[in-house]
């Protein structure tokens, strides 16, 4: 049990699993910044409805959270994709039936709740993000149902694996499970967005069969707020964060969406900011003034940080819809910049005819609503547009950014 955590709760897992330790980060980030990459579409519009995040296995696929649809899709390197969770463009439950399932697996699938049936007999409600672990096991948060959600990659098989009945704080309930990510022990954690916490849930062992959740930062649906850098993370406020991260050492990074802020749980179990200014909306609409596309990460303002990628060297890829960029946090240098996305007063290099701006620098091309970003192992960049009404010329799509030089 991890020293950083308070509050354990014990959890009887619906389906148990050997999860072993997910491979090691062997992504990186190109520390020159924007001049190292170009732009393009990995995934055009016509597919995808409001993609929320991606991510990337060791054999190069590309997992898409397709949230508008309510299904997971899992796409190779060439772009040729498949739905891997969940009835394309439903969230709705089926009549209550029995399927026939997978020999090895106990219980029968009833669709009503989706629990033990293949992973596209099941219907998702509002999911966010996707993650996997080093045996290839797929986990999925759903927002609206409080649950996270784990596809055996052996039997294709889905089950509950956390979370609660009706959401809330108590007992072992998440509320609006965000971003995820998974350590080198299997452990998951989970930014339980309502209940102003990030979670880590230790996966069930035998003969037990029974894992915990607890709570590592976060004082609960009721006590919101911007913690004081230097304070014990497990007594420290959060303010709706929407995603997780882990680097090499065991460093816990949050993107704590209301406080405007990349948070770090250093191993001491501290926490302190590592991006962003934490500025407060002003103006009519009220909005959170842009003040510069590089700098100090802790004097630059972000809009809206909702997602994070990290590589070995503990850089971090930022996505902040707020501003409809992706920043690029330098470790090294605790430096930051915008990566992609068209900050104010940058030079477009989009036109009428490409109106993505594919083959550009990632800066020069506009981003809509950029979703969690993800690294696959040869150094591309995925980054997920959501879409809405800011570009409607291409409203969903995957965009890549591809190394471009030394």
């Amino acid at each position: 049990m991890s020293s950083r955590s308070r509050w354990p709760i014990a959890f009887t897992a619906l389906f148990v699993a050997a999860v072993r330790p997910p491979q090691a980060l062997s992504q990186t980030i190109n520390t020159n910044g924007a001049a190292s990459y170009t732009i393009g579409t990995f995934i055009p519009d016509g597919t995808l409805r409001s993609p929320s995040s991606v991510e990337a296995d060791k054999s190069g696929n590309i997992y898409v959270l397709d949230s508008g649809n309510f299904v997971v899709r899992k796409y190779n390197s060439a772009g040729t994709g498949q739905v891997l969770a969940g009835v394309p463009g439903t969230n709705q439950k089926y009549m209550k039936q029995v399927v026939p399932n997978a020999n090895r697996v106990k219980g029968q699938c009833y669709t009503e709740t989706g629990v033990h049936c293949q992973s596209t007999q099941a219907v998702l409600s509002s999911p966010r993000d996707v993650a996997i672990d080093r045996a290839g096991n797929v986990y999925i948060s759903d927002i609206s149902a409080g649950k996270i959600k784990k596809i055996d990659i052996k039997t294709g098989v889905i089950t509950t694996y956390a979370g609660g009945v009706n959401g809330g704080w108590s007992s072992i309930q998440l509320h609006a499970p965000s971003g995820m990510a998974i350590d080198a022990k299997g452990n998951l954690y989970v930014a339980d967005k309502v209940n102003n916490s990030v979670r880590e849930i230790t996966p069930a062992v035998k003969p037990a069969k029974v894992g915990t959740i607890l709570t590592i930062a976060g004082l609960g649906p009721d006590q919101p707020g911007c913690s004081t850098d230097g304070a014990v993370a497990a007594t420290s406020m959060l303010n709706r964060p929407q995603d997780v991260a882990l680097d090499s050492v065991g460093n816990i990074y949050i993107a704590d969406t209301g406080c405007r802020k990349i948070r770090k749980i250093a191993t001491d179990g501290t926490i302190s900011t590592v991006a962003g200014s934490g500025a407060n909306h002003v103006g009519t609409p009220p909005e959170v003034p842009f003040t510069a596309s590089s700098g100090v990460a802790t004097a630059v303002n972000l809009g809206n940080p909702i997602g994070i990628a990290i590589d070995k060297s503990g850089n971090l890829l930022i996505s902040d819809p707020g501003f409809d960029v992706v920043w690029f946090y330098k470790a090294s240098a605790r430096t930051i910049q915008v990566l992609a996305g068209l900050a104010p007063q940058a030079s477009v290099c989009t036109t009428s005819s490409n109106p993505q701006g594919d083959g550009c620098r990632g800066d020069a091309a506009f981003l809509n609503v950029p979703g969690k970003p993800a690294i696959d192992a040869s150094g591309n960049i995925y980054i997920p547009e959501q879409g809405g009404t800011k570009n409607p010329t291409h409203p969903f799509a995957v965009r890549v950014l591809r190394p471009s030089g030394p």
